[in-house]
Parts: structure tokens; C-alpha cells; sequence
């Protein structure tokens, strides 16, 4: 088995292992105050993100609270680049929109704000995938 071939595999088990957790940690949620919030459309939707959904997604829970613009300087790329991503983000249920002024913020929603409290060993494994 190559090296590429053997890192597809870990890949792949690494997937397992997190959906595996996430499945635990929904039921464990459902009964908690959360249970009325609106959820991401599916379970899974962050590992189904690509790469570049990944890193823009990625960036937005880092900052907590981010401009297209903040998050376009801190991947180095343009806000043409990232603002359809948000959009998506934000039409997906991954993040939510918020308007001050003239000035559009994203977050992620109540909801996974407080499953990033999770187990860090889970959002470690996530890291790795997007990052």
C-alpha cells in the first residue's frame, strides 16, 4: 500500500471515527436547551464542505465573528473569492448573517458556537480535514 493509499485510509477512518462522535453528540444535544435552535441541514455538512469551503468556514470560527473582508486578508485571497462561499455558508445553515450598517458579519450558529465546546480531540480530527 503507497503512502497516499495508507493517509486515504486514516483519512477515511478519521471520517468514521467523527461521524461516529457527532452521532453520540447529537442525541446527547437533542435533549439539551439547543433542542429548538435551528441545526445545519445535515449532520455532516462541514466534512461534506471543499477544501476552500473548508477554509473560509474554518476562518469564521476562528475569528468568532468576521467581514469577508477579514477573512479574504486572513486566507490571502480576495472577497470575490469568499463572499459566494459565505452566502452558500450562510443558505446552508453553517453560518449566520448578521447586518450592522452597511457592514455584513458571519458567525456560526448559537448551535455550533457552543458544540465547538465539544471534545477538543473531535474538532482536532475536523482541523486536519479542512485545514
Amino acid at each position: 500500500m503507497s503512502i497516499r493509499e495508507a493517509n486515504h485510509t486514516r483519512l477515511h477512518q478519521l471520517i468514521v471515527e467523527l461521524r461516529q462522535q457527532l452521532e453520540r453528540l447529537e442525541a446527547e444535544l437533542a435533549q439539551s436547551e439547543f433542542e429548538s435552535e435551528p441545526k445545519p441541514a445535515t449532520t455532516f455538512s462541514v466534512l461534506e464542505l471543499s477544501d476552500h469551503q473548508g477554509q473560509i468556514f474554518s476562518q469564521v470560527s476562528r475569528l468568532n465573528r468576521a467581514t469577508t473582508g477579514q477573512v479574504a486578508h486572513a486566507l490571502a485571497i480576495s472577497e470575490t473569492q469568499v463572499r459566494p462561499v459565505l452566502r452558500e455558508l450562510t443558505e446552508r445553515g453553517l453560518l449566520v448573517e448578521d447586518r450592522t450598517g452597511d457592514t455584513f458579519y458571519y458567525e456560526l450558529p448559537q448551535f455550533q458556537r457552543k458544540a465547538r465546546e465539544l471534545p477538543k480531540d473531535m474538532w482536532d480530527l475536523l482541523e486536519s480535514r479542512l485545514g
